[in-house]
């Protein structure tokens, strides 16, 4: 592997078809077969520039496996590929039952206190948003290949504001423990 070779896309880096819909298993098995043979213990021996390209290529891997492993990361990467930026630090228009949504299910968190049982309510509210999630995925799935990228993109953005919501009740369950 080369230089060259940090300038190539996640998907023709890892030997991929650029797609949403990616086979698990030919991810995994063509980044571990890359992973060892870009190791910058390899080039132990080597030259300076060597190894440097060695770690560069190594960072430059595990970059495209974590992006493609994640499905709103894939999405949000084949959107860059099309030329369309989520904007998602800057555009805060979104559907409004959504975002009603959001603030009921954040509302529900807050209450957690009051609640008889707040482990029932953490456990029912992460199957929602988990099940919302996979929704998600397979309406990216049916976006991407109907090209269909303004569709795909409020995808990108509403998975974005559910993850959210995944982080904050595995922080409210770190909390009860």
């Amino acid at each position: 592997m080369q230089q060259d070779d940090l300038k190539k896309d996640f998907f023709a880096f890892l030997g991929l078809p650029i797609a949403f819909d990616l086979d698990p298993e030919a991810l995994e098995d063509n980044y571990r077969t890359l992973q060892k043979h870009l190791h910058p213990d390899k080039f132990s021996m080597s030259t300076e520039q060597e190894k440097r390209m060695a770690v560069q290529l190594t960072a430059h891997l595990n970059e495209a496996q974590a992006t493609l492993s994640n499905p709103m990361r894939r999405g949000r990467y084949l959107l860059v590929m099309q030329g369309i930026d989520t904007n998602e630090e800057t555009d805060t228009v979104m559907p409004a039952v959504f975002l009603m949504e959001q603030i009921e299910i954040r509302e529900q968190l807050e209450e957690l206190d009051s609640v008889d049982d707040p482990w029932a309510r953490l456990d029912a509210l992460a199957e929602m948003i988990g099940k919302k999630i996979k929704d998600r995925v397979q309406g990216l799935s049916k976006a991407f290949a109907a090209k269909d990228f303004q569709g795909a993109r409020g995808i990108v953005r509403e998975m974005q504001f559910l993850h959210k919501i995944q982080d904050e009740i595995e922080q409210s369950e770190d909390r009860l423990s």
